[in-house]
Formats: C-alpha cells, sequence, structure tokens
C-alpha cells in the first residue's frame, strides 16, 4: 500500500513579509492510497461534546447581538474544561483544557458568569476543578488576520495543551469584510489559524447575525450570519440561537453539522436567583443553563389561528391571512404555519370566542348542521 509524496517549492506573498519582499516557504504535499487512508482513518469523528462538536473542529456560536452567546460559550468552555456535561444534557467524553479569548465584556462581568455557571454545575470556582480554564483578555492590538497573532495563539494552544479555543467575537478579532472581500478575508484568517484544527484542537468563533429584515429571516440560521457567503460553507459544526427572551433567560437553539447528524433544536433556559444589579448574576450566585428539549414552534400555534381565517373564508389569500396573524407573507414562521393549517384543516370548525376573524351566524348554522 504505497503513499505518493510531492514536495515542491511555493512563493507567496504574506502580510508580514520583510520589506515587502515575498517570503519562500517549502510545501509539502502527500497523496494515500485508498487502502492507507481507510486503515489510518477513525471509523467515527472523535467527540468533543456528544452529539454536538467533534475534535479539532471548526465551529461557530451565533445570534443577534446581547442574545445569549456568551454564557452558552462561557458554559461549554466549563463543561470542556471539567468534563461536565454541556447544559446537563450533552456528554463530554473527557475533559480538555480550554482557551477562552475574551473580547467583549468587563473582567468583573466575565468573572461572574463563570464563577455562577460553575457553581451551577456543582463546581466550586475558587478550588481547582477549573485549573484548564485559561483566558486570554483583550490582548492589546490582536488581530487573527495577521500572521504572527495567528501564530501566537497556536503556539499559546499547544502550550497549554487544549482541545478548544472559543473566539469571542470575531468582529473583534479580524476584519471580515461583510462583502465579497469577506471570503478573502476569512481564508487568510483559516490559513493561519488551520494548524490549530490539523492538531486536533476544536476553534469556536462567537458571531452575529446580519440586521433582521424580511429577507433575512427567510434564510436558515447559518445564511444569517454577517459575512455568509464566505462562513456558512466553512464551518464543521454550529449552535444558532435562533429566538431569545430579555436577557437571554431562555433561548432557541438550532445545531448544524457537516459529518455528524444534526441535533434536533433545542431549548435553553437559564435558572437561578441574580441578587446584582437588576437581578444580574454575580460570582457568588448560582447559575444554571438547563437544555428542556424540543423547542415548541410557535408556528403550530399560528397554524390553529390560520384554520380558523381557513375556515370561516376559505378563499383567504396567503397575503391576507398574513396580515391577520401579524406575519410577513414570506417569514418562515408562516410559511410553516400555512403548510401546517392545510395539511389537517377540519372540514368544519366552530372558531372559539376571540377569533381573529369571527364566521357570520349562517356560516355558523351551516357548521352545526343548521339549513
Amino acid at each position: 500500500m504505497s503513499t505518493a509524496t510531492a514536495r515542491v517549492d511555493h512563493a507567496i506573498a504574506t502580510a508580514d513579509a520583510i520589506a515587502g519582499q515575498p517570503v519562500q516557504v517549502q510545501v509539502q504535499a502527500t497523496a494515500e492510497s485508498w487502502a492507507t487512508f481507510r486503515d489510518l482513518s477513525d471509523s467515527e469523528p472523535e467527540m468533543l461534546v456528544a452529539e454536538l462538536l467533534p475534535s479539532g473542529c471548526l465551529a461557530f456560536i451565533a445570534s443577534r447581538p446581547k442574545a445569549g452567546k456568551t454564557w452558552l460559550a462561557l458554559s461549554l468552555a466549563i463543561s470542556v474544561a471539567t468534563g461536565r456535561p454541556y447544559l446537563g444534557r450533552f456528554a463530554v467524553p473527557e475533559p480538555r483544557p480550554v482557551l477562552y479569548i475574551a473580547l467583549e465584556g468587563t473582567r468583573a462581568g466575565i468573572r461572574a458568569r463563570i464563577g455562577s455557571m460553575a457553581r451551577g454545575m456543582g463546581i466550586d470556582p475558587d478550588g481547582d476543578e477549573l485549573a484548564g480554564l485559561h483566558l486570554a483578555y483583550k490582548p492589546p492590538g490582536l488581530n487573527l488576520g495577521d500572521a504572527q497573532w495567528a501564530r501566537w495563539v497556536v503556539e499559546l494552544a499547544a502550550e497549554l495543551g487544549v482541545g478548544l479555543v472559543i473566539v469571542d467575537v470575531l468582529r473583534r478579532a479580524a476584519n471580515v469584510r461583510e462583502d465579497n472581500s469577506g471570503a478573502q478575508d476569512f481564508a487568510q484568517l483559516l490559513r493561519g489559524l488551520d494548524e490549530l484544527m490539523h492538531d486536533g484542537r476544536a476553534l469556536v468563533f462567537l458571531h452575529h447575525f446580519g440586521k433582521a429584515s424580511e429577507t433575512n429571516n427567510t434564510r436558515t440560521a447559518g445564511e444569517r450570519m454577517t459575512g455568509s457567503g464566505a462562513l456558512h460553507g466553512a464551518y464543521d459544526a454550529a449552535l444558532f440561537i435562533t429566538t431569545a427572551s430579555e436577557g437571554a433567560r431562555e433561548m432557541t437553539v438550532e445545531h448544524d453539522a457537516r459529518d455528524i447528524a444534526s441535533a434536533r433544536p433545542f431549548d435553553v433556559r437559564m435558572t437561578g436567583d441574580g441578587t446584582g444589579s437588576s437581578g444580574g448574576y454575580t460570582y457568588r450566585d448560582t447559575c444554571q443553563l438547563e437544555w428542556l428539549g424540543p423547542p415548541v414552534d410557535p408556528a403550530d400555534s399560528t397554524a390553529d389561528q390560520l384554520r380558523v381565517i381557513l375556515t370561516a373564508d376559505p378563499t383567504t389569500s396567503q397575503t391576507a391571512a398574513a396580515t391577520q396573524v401579524g406575519l410577513g407573507r414570506t417569514s418562515a414562521h408562516f410559511a410553516r404555519a400555512w403548510a401546517r393549517a392545510h395539511e389537517a384543516t377540519p372540514p368544519c370548525v366552530t372558531p372559539p370566542a376571540g377569533a381573529l376573524h369571527t364566521a357570520t351566524q349562517a356560516e355558523r348554522q351551516m357548521q352545526l348542521g343548521g339549513s
């Protein structure tokens, strides 16, 4: 079983080339026979977090601003560093050290979140259980699109022996433009950090959705990330917070993945009483992020409203129905509800009190069998 190896000299221009001169880099590439590839490959992906994140993956945690990304990410960091199940549901096969690069928030705020969530997992944040969690707080001048900064992350991760690097957030870590140039920006960033994944270390970026619009709301969660042309096709796994209550106390999370089956969407609830200002959590508080299971789809209740509307007037157009239920006709929510309303529309339904559309007295008599 042979392995063909090709070695070529390849000159590339790098961002930190001295005096504008290109740097000569020797590139080594290998090709394996199928039998070699088959026998040296794992039968299943090694998992950092069961069902969600493979080891050595590129991943995203994304949402609109202030919807709970950092809560999910810090909880993930604590779980991986200690081996505790993520969100109390997803097993961590073995604890691995974690590097968390925090580029937003205050030191006090991050300390309070980690302390309160650790207590919620039964961990004493003043003890030794969090020894595997390492934080780099707002490194001055950080730019992961720069080769020297990328090398700093790769070498620090190797020195600490981490299995997970989390960058909170992408827009402060590098300049990835939102237009077509974003693909080039992100490709440059990944070239510098690819060694992390090659060494089996997962890399997770926190990122934002684009501005809300009717067009954006019809896209998949991955397509809603800013710079999506460069990002959506790049990740191996992702967690998207698609809905969140005020203060991110409750959220719905969608999972997407490349080489493993995507987990079903699930709800997460934050429990525990915060004693800080406006009910916020302090270092001494106890906070739990709990997996609640599959979400209740709001489209189900909208479908019930649509059945009432369509029973009273079967000729009602989609546009008119969408207006009556207060949704955009092209929104994903309305599309699901419209389809479900037609799947099981009873032939005769008496509208409940307070329905959006009230049937006439004659219609009611016909529904009840009257003449």
